[in-house]
């Protein structure tokens, strides 16, 4: 009876409310709320989500959820509208009680066997403390485990598989489960949220949260009081997505952080934290000392089942609506999955096994499961292929394209150190961004989604805005459907450098459309050769505009120079003459890596250092002259890059940190110089006891080091670069225009120290650098306090990071060791 779902609770909604957004349009959710006689006017927010959030609770509040479901089956007759509410009894026989490649949701408990135990330890973590990490492959049944497994017992506190039941009260705890997805934040003030009727609230929150996250707590506590639960248990699956999602690293952090408070073993006990991770994506995590801690405290690893739990989960399900298996197709199953004596199936073989149990299902002969029907399916690891091959021979050939493009814009290229594809992660992605401009391609590429769709091959969302998203159903796609492994094979430089565009497009909307984002010189121009411009979105193709615009402008700048160059040619020759033949070569071959290195080598002005037997650079390398190194594509991007280029005009000109020492020497290299060695920087030196002792406040000052003034008297700024505001006389060398040793950055050598003998080796090259070893660093740098400001070489050991570290306070400046090269100085 409909009638009976009006006393449902709002938790569970979530499938409903998911379903409608993603099936109406804002102009059809007016039309049902004109069915339902609720004002539209009303709820109107602008966006789609909030807009069916509210719709919903105001339906709760009144009772009338049975009114709703009438209306949506009247609106969308296809659809199981009663179905998708959470808690309801399991689904009558004609609905498959295997989910495919899809999670179990929390309404299929009743369907769900397997997990016993993993369900009891988790449980028991929770008890222990208040974290529990998830840790497993893709396709372990992470997702299933959070909604069939956890929620179900927390709610029906049954006797668990270590005999104990669920803490006491657990069936009153408010339970809330979100996905990072692209804006974290946003998400977590959504769930926050969903029990109030003004959207308004969620912005404000969400807002609050980017500037304070440790104001969690607070509005934690604010819901627990609102519909008076005693404790939150907030789950945050497909946690990896923080990474490969969100590209707002500030919104990372503060989401981090907003967690660890929540959980805090110092805070009062009225929430507990469970994340379900990728394995492959831990030691992301590790990168953020907040979820370090919180992974010392907990953690669960869901390794794969053994044989009697998937036979379990094979024959339970099954057996729970009437059906029968014919004798030794189970068996077969478990033979093809790779499953004898004490072997286990693969890593991430669950979502194979549970679309060939569909599959299966699907071919049934009346109630029972058969041989033939999984023969006609394929092999438990070809179902999936076949399923996607099934439907993708059915299109048209320009639909198969559209495909094509489609699946490789949901997958994202997760690469290791040496840049090759270790592993492919699910991307959602805007729908839109991925349909043609053109209404009529528009309309077939919509078609081709709806397909796909209802093959359960894609899965249509949406965002906080209201906007349609679409991903792939799930990653065993990616390794089991041969089609598509050849795309990825074929294609996967050109998703590499799609994926670079998208975030630096990202970067670039966000910054106000800075032109300091904009591609140049050969990252431009492998843009241009590897993407077609029909498969860029609306935004790509308005950066790409606006990048080709500005290369076309630096061409015109540097053509007008080239003709000042050769009026002053016709007065003086020389050394003029080779500037304006470097500009000629630039302008000829359009080749702006020149010309950047050019300025890079030109503004590092040398002094000879006799003590040291090399050039120095007068100044740490700055973040103007690294800029123009990664604008080449020679040098990768420092840790936290955005923020250099976020307030670029201000922060150019000073050092640049967030370099590793392979970083460091990479740049010296593209100008055709190095890093210096451990002696060399300490002979440019001044003598150990003259080194200034800082204060705390000295020290801040240097916080905003700069370069401004013109040093050495008669030279100009342009032949000698610029100084600090922040000069310590004694930080500078004996040697004239060498300066900031001290006082502003620690710098990194290339002298780095053996592992074995713990001896320095003087010079290193990239190779070496690349094994990780600890390399020295030299020159105190703001930082530090009340200590001399400066490389003690007495004190080795205690002035070397490993080689892949990165700092705030850590830069570098590079040397020459051509004398030829130096036109000022000693």
């Amino acid at each position: 009876m409909l009638k009976d779902l009006d006393q449902v609770s709002i938790e569970s909604l979530d499938q409903l409310r998911e379903n409608i957004a993603s099936r109406f349009t804002l102009d059809e959710l007016q039309l049902l709320c004109v069915r339902l006689g609720i004002d539209y006017e009303e709820l109107r927010t602008g966006a789609k989500s909030v807009v069916v959030l509210g719709l919903v609770q105001y339906i709760v509040r009144r009772g009338r959820v049975s009114d709703l479901i009438r209306a949506l089956y009247v609106e969308r007759p296809a659809i199981d509208w009663a179905g998708l509410l959470s808690g309801s009894p399991p689904s009558d026989p004609s609905q498959p009680p295997f989910p495919g490649l899809r999670p179990f949701t929390t309404r299929e408990s009743g369907v769900y066997y397997g997990r016993r135990p993993e369900v009891a330890r988790l449980i028991d973590r929770l008890r222990l403390g208040r974290f529990v990490a998830v840790l497993g492959v893709s396709g372990s049944g992470k997702s299933s485990l959070f909604q069939a497994g956890l929620i179900h017992a927390l709610r029906e506190r049954p006797i668990l598989a270590d005999g104990s039941r669920p803490p006491e009260g657990s069936d009153s705890w408010c339970v809330l489960s979100m996905k990072p997805t692209s804006d974290p934040l946003g998400q977590l003030a959504l769930v926050l949220t969903r029990d109030l009727t003004s959207a308004r609230d969620m912005i404000d929150i969400r807002s609050h949260l980017t500037d304070a996250p440790d104001a969690l707590p607070f509005y934690v506590r604010k819901l627990l009081d609102r519909q008076e639960r005693p404790h939150l248990l907030l789950i945050v699956d497909q946690f990896e997505e923080l990474f490969t999602q969100c590209l707002e690293e500030d919104h990372r952090k503060a989401f981090i952080v907003a967690l660890s408070n929540l959980v805090d073993e110092d805070s009062a006990n009225f929430a507990s934290l469970v994340i379900g991770l990728r394995d492959h994506f831990f030691g992301r995590c590790l990168e953020y000392p907040e979820l370090r801690r919180l992974l010392e405290r907990s953690q669960l690893l869901l390794g794969p089942m053994g044989r009697d739990e998937l036979t379990q989960a094979i024959v339970r399900p099954a057996e729970s609506q009437g059906l029968h298996w014919q004798p030794g197709l189970v068996e077969t199953l478990l033979d093809d999955l790779g499953v004898s004596g004490i072997r286990t199936p693969e890593p991430g073989a669950l979502p194979l096994m549970a679309h060939a149990l569909r599959e299966i299902w699907e071919r049934r002969e009346g109630n029972v499961l058969t041989l033939a029907g999984y023969a006609a399916a394929g092999n438990v690891k070809e179902t999936v292929g076949r399923a996607a091959d099934r439907v993708y021979v059915t299109l048209s050939p320009k639909q198969q394209e559209v495909a094509r493009h489609l699946f490789l814009g949901l997958i994202r290229v997760i690469d290791d150190g040496d840049g090759q594809a270790v592993v492919y992660a699910r991307q959602r992605a805007i729908l839109s961004d991925l349909l043609p401009n053109e209404p009529q391609a528009s309309a077939e590429a919509r078609s081709v989604v709806e397909t796909m769709t209802a093959e359960r091959l894609l899965t249509l969302g949406q965002d906080l805005a209201g906007r349609e998203t679409v991903e792939a159903a799930h990653e065993a796609l990616f390794s089991h459907w041969p089609r598509l492994v050849g795309w990825l094979a074929e294609s996967r430089e050109s998703m590499r450098r799609r994926q670079l565009l998208r975030e630096q497009v990202d970067e670039w909307e966000n910054s106000g459309n800075n032109p300091d984002y904009l591609y140049s010189g050969e990252q431009l121009n492998e843009i241009e050769r590897l993407l077609p411009p029909s498969t860029l979105t609306v935004s790509e193709q308005a950066f790409l505009t606006a990048s080709q615009s500005r290369r076309q402008s630096e061409i015109e700048r540097l053509e007008r120079e080239l003709a000042t160059q050769r009026q002053l040619t016709q007065r003086t020759r020389g050394i003029l003459g080779l500037v304006s033949l470097l500009a000629l070569g630039l302008i000829a071959y359009l080749s702006l890596p020149l010309y950047y290195r050019y300025r890079a080598a030109n503004e590092g002005q040398l002094v000879w250092v006799p003590e040291a037997g090399v050039a120095f650079e007068s100044y740490e390398v700055t973040n103007e002259r690294y800029r123009w190194c990664v604008n080449s594509r020679q040098c990768s991007r420092p840790r936290g890059f955005r923020a250099i280029v976020s307030e670029w005009q201000e922060n150019r000109l000073k050092p640049v940190v967030g370099v590793d020492a392979a970083d460091a020497l990479e740049f010296c290299e593209w100008i055709g110089r190095t890093l210096p060695t451990v002696t060399e920087w300490g002979s440019t030196t001044p003598a150990k006891e003259e080194w200034p002792q800082l204060t705390a406040a000295q020290a801040a000052l240097c916080r905003d080091v700069d370069v401004t003034d013109p040093v050495c008297p008669g030279a100009t700024l342009e032949s000698i670069g610029k100084r600090t505001q922040c000069q310590y006389p004694l930080g500078q060398s004996a040697q004239p225009c060498v300066f900031d040793l001290v006082g502003s950055v620690s710098e990194w050598t290339q002298s780095r120290i053996d592992s074995t003998s713990d001896q320095v080796i003087q010079e290193s090259d990239l190779e070496a650098l690349s094994e990780r070893p600890d390399v020295v660093y030299a020159g105190d740098s703001y930082q530090i306090h009340y200590t001399y400001a400066g490389f003690f070489i007495e004190s080795i050991d205690d002035a070397a990071f490993q080689s892949d570290t990165t700092r705030a306070d850590l830069g570098f400046r590079c040397v020459s060791k051509d004398q030829k090269s130096v036109s000022l100085g000693g």
